[in-house]
């Protein structure tokens, strides 16, 4: 027999937060008709099971660990299909400044170079103004000045 199409979300959901493209993209892929898919949306949405505004939530709780500059947390968000309201909203209290003091003063505690740190912070999209913020004080031979 097969499930339901709310069963087979909710299992998803039980994962970790997914937004509602993710899960209408999940069960089309699972070849649900598009108007149970629609269904199932509307259904978790007004259970409060899916909430977009919690899964950017979530992403950005996890870029607080493992940081990204905003730029690349934004498209993370909207490639997750969140509108640029709730992109802008998550993002709102996203430091990106802090984020690369913070692993500018891990990776130089780890012994590698100023431009190692800033090469580490650019690959991670952080804006030039945070990444060259960030490793000002530091030494060219990767040590605190």
């Amino acid at each position: 027999m097969a499930q339901s199409p709310v069963g087979v979300a909710l299992k998803r959901l039980g994962q970790r937060p997914y937004t509602s493209r993710e899960i209408s993209d999940y069960l089309t892929r699972k070849q649900y008709l598009p108007e149970d898919v629609q269904a199932t949306i509307s259904r978790l949405t007004e259970l409060g099971y899916l909430n977009d505004f919690e899964a950017a939530q979530a992403t950005i709780r996890y870029r607080l660990r493992h940081p990204r500059g905003r730029r690349l947390v934004a498209q993370e968000l909207r490639h997750r299909g969140l509108d640029q309201e709730t992109v802008d909203a998550a993002l709102s209290a996203y430091d990106e400044s802090a984020l690369a003091e913070q692993l500018a003063s891990r990776l130089a505690a780890q012994g590698k170079s100023k431009e190692a740190v800033q090469r580490a912070l650019a690959s991670r999209g952080f804006a030039s103004s945070s990444v060259f913020a960030a490793t000002a004080d530091l030494a060219a031979d990767g040590d605190l000045s």
